[in-house]
């Protein structure tokens, strides 16, 4: 009997602060006459970035000029979905051009703050040589050790 009390009046405090809470809000907004700050989760705070269509080059683990290793798995974002099908039938040239940039790097070219930045902008500028065109709008390392 007694925990029965003792839990009515806890329901009986919620329910008069929460009663309290709504009473200032109201009078604040109705003084103000500003609504309320209405926060919602979920929403974008700026424009999402639209991306091209993505397809996996795959693993290379080769290398470097100075005795060291550098293991990548590399994905392509195309500029628009009608360059998958010739990209895909081009791919031993894109992977022959990513190898040949990759094994003339030292770790010092990619163990730096800008050694990653500089090699994505080396392969993109390189990969759309080759196929004549900018087919390619970013190369995207989803693995990247060295040693």
């Amino acid at each position: 009997m007694q925990k029965l009390k003792k839990g009515l009046l806890v329901l009986l405090a919620i329910i008069l602060i929460a009663g309290v809470s709504s009473g200032i809000t109201f009078v604040l907004v109705k003084l103000t006459g500003k609504e309320p700050l209405k926060l919602t989760l979920g929403q974008p705070t700026k424009q999402a970035k639209q991306f091209g269509p993505i397809i996996d080059v795959g693993e290379f683990t080769l290398n470097l000029k100075d005795s060291a290793y550098l293991k990548v798995q590399i994905s392509l974002e195309l500029a628009d979905k009608k360059y998958e099908e010739p990209i895909k039938t081009l791919l031993p040239v894109v992977k022959d051009k990513i190898i040949g940039v990759l094994s003339t790097k030292s770790l010092d070219d990619i163990n730096n703050p800008n050694g990653k930045e500089n090699l994505r902008n080396e392969l993109l500028t390189q990969i759309n040589e080759a196929l004549g065109t900018t087919q390619v709008k970013n190369v995207l390392f989803t693995s990247y050790i060295y040693q």
